[in-house]
């Protein structure tokens, strides 16, 4: 039986592709609130932490789970590291004695 098309080529492709932002969107729609930074402790890896954040990130900005993670923007992702990087700085160096 053949699969049913719901949606055209392009239309699968604009799904599928991720939204492109600008740096006020991406710092609006990937900010990490508090109640973000508590699920994000318990995270063991880096990797894990900026999935979720992007997770949370394109569902705030789309209103659609993205399920294809290589369509990931680079860009975005280069964003979050820095911004967890400077996060992880401020953190060490408000511990440091």
């Amino acid at each position: 039986m053949p699969r049913m098309q719901i949606l055209t080529a392009a239309e699968h492709q604009a799904f599928e592709t991720p939204p492109v932002f600008s740096f006020t969107e991406r710092e609006m729609f990937f900010h990490i609130p508090e109640s973000l930074q508590e699920l994000l402790a318990p995270l063991r890896s880096p990797a894990n932490s900026v999935c979720l954040v992007l997770t949370v990130g394109y569902f705030r900005a789309t209103k659609e789970a993205r399920q294809n993670n290589l369509s990931i923007s680079l860009r975005n992702v280069l964003r979050l590291a820095l911004c967890r990087t400077q996060q992880a700085r401020r953190l060490q160096q408000s511990l440091s004695f």
